[in-house]
């Protein structure tokens, strides 16, 4: 007859074989486990020291980038303040982008730490169990198999942190000249987007030489003007007399300066138009005293001799017939 202690010790016997597997199953996982971390650990740090590096490469060639841009897209332009509100904003674009890779840069840094801190408490609560006196297999696996989803899921959320995305860099354009004009920007666009002071003048002197060709023509014949009668009777007058005076004072000013003041040299736009309306509103007093300056000085001996017809010394005359016998 058998006794109980020694069934005992036959079921211990039939027990121990089991409890070695599952000990050997649980030392295997933590050692996979631990190799799993120590290479991901790895990968991540070299994951952010890639990201450092791009990072740190990204900022010189991008302050080149936009240096470059600036200087080509300002060169030569009109505009003090277009240029200054696109140095702004390529400035404030800067900025962005470097708050948005400095924040990736230590999201990335403080993911990696985040998963070597989790990653190694699961380990040393894994690594708990070969000190318990009794194992019990389902709790064991269950423990392993939240480690791993737990380790998936950091090593997840690193990995996409401290991914390098491939960026296009749109650089902050040059807004047009005169672009904050409203309504007369919009109207003028056509001509502000050529910047160039003489074209925009000489459209600017023929308008004002029109109105004051126009202004001159009214007050003339407000008086003499019959009912029924257009307010301009000769359209085409005012159309030559405005577009001469804007030519006159266009070529007089810009040809004076290059005599005088040299190439390099703007006129004031306020002065040109005030000369060229008011050589437009007395074109017609202006030409006539033109014309009159240009006779009288050449009845004053100025040009050249005009022969008199008259009687000529010796020649008709009684005298001239009797000298002319002698």
């Amino acid at each position: 007859m058998i006794s109980g202690s020694e069934q005992e010790t036959d079921g211990a016997r039939t027990t121990s074989p089991t409890a070695d597997l599952v000990k050997n199953a649980v030392q295997l996982s933590i050692r996979l486990l631990v190799g799993n971390w120590s290479r991901t650990i790895d990968q991540l740090r070299s994951q952010w020291a890639n990201l450092r590096d791009t990072f740190n490469a990204d900022q010189s060639n991008l302050i080149d980038v936009a240096t470059e841009t600036f200087d080509l897209s300002n060169r030569g332009r009109k505009g003090v303040r277009e240029t200054q509100q696109h140095f702004l904003a390529i400035e404030l674009w800067y900025r962005r982008w470097w708050t948005q890779q400095a924040t990736q840069l230590n999201q990335c840094r403080e993911a990696v730490e985040r998963y070597a801190s989790e990653a190694g408490g699961l380990l040393e609560s894994i690594g708990s169990f070969n000190t318990l006196p009794s194992h019990d297999s389902s709790i064991e696996t269950a423990v392993i198999t939240e480690a791993l989803k737990r380790f998936s899921k950091f090593e997840n959320d690193a990995k996409s942190t401290c991914a390098v995305t491939p960026e296009v860099y749109v650089i902050p354009a040059r807004e047009d000249f005169g672009g904050y004009l409203g309504i007369f920007g919009t109207a003028a666009r056509w001509l502000l987007k050529t910047e160039s002071l003489s074209l925009v003048l000489i459209t600017g002197l023929l308008g004002f030489g029109l109105v004051g060709a126009a202004c001159s023509t009214f007050i003339r014949n407000v008086r003499t003007r019959g009912a029924g009668e257009p307010l301009v009777p000769n359209l085409a007058s005012v159309v030559i007399r405005g577009g001469s005076a804007a030519v006159l004072i266009f070529l007089a000013v810009y040809g004076g300066l290059a005599v005088f003041a040299g190439a390099n040299t703007n006129p004031n736009p306020y002065v040109v138009l005030f000369a060229c309306l008011a050589a437009a509103v007395f074109s017609d007093d202006a030409w006539t005293w033109g014309a009159q300056q240009f006779r009288s000085r050449l009845s004053a001996g100025g040009g050249p001799d005009i022969p008199q017809e008259g009687p000529r010394h010796g020649g008709d005359t009684a005298a001239g017939r009797q000298d002319a016998g002698q």
